[in-house]
């Protein structure tokens, strides 16, 4: 199974994500659904953003150009715009990132993103 087929069925196929990523904390994009259109500067922004999130409260959380305002974070980073969100998780080498829209909870997007980069760190990522 490609990293697509598990962003397309663990995240996306929950019914709890609107559109998922799985990234290195390179930036590298392993796998993310159409229509996402993340950059490696951007993921890299997302990653440096565990470590100083003064960063993030400055520029958003930025996906495909889409800026988010930055909320918090801790153990995950979320950010808004609008009625849509979102969550994103670090594993041991990569970061799991979630979209939800309008009529999706943010806390069963930010579950399935949680129990995901659990997985992945289970599993040596």
């Amino acid at each position: 199974m490609s990293w697509d087929s598990y962003v397309a069925t663990s995240l996306v196929g929950s019914g709890h994500v609107s559109m998922g990523a799985i990234t290195g904390f390179d930036g590298s994009v392993w796998a993310q659904t159409k229509g996402m259109n993340l950059k490696k500067d951007e993921a890299k922004k997302i990653y440096a953003g565990f470590d100083d999130q003064s960063s993030l409260f400055e520029t958003g959380i930025v996906i495909g150009g889409i800026k988010y305002i930055f909320l918090g974070g801790g153990e995950f980073l979320k950010g808004k715009k609008g009625q849509d969100g979102v969550i994103v998780y670090k594993s041991n080498t990569a970061l799991v990132i979630g979209i939800y829209k309008d009529g999706i909870q943010t806390g069963n997007c930010s579950s399935v993103c949680g129990k995901f980069a659990d997985w992945l760190k289970d599993n040596g990522y």
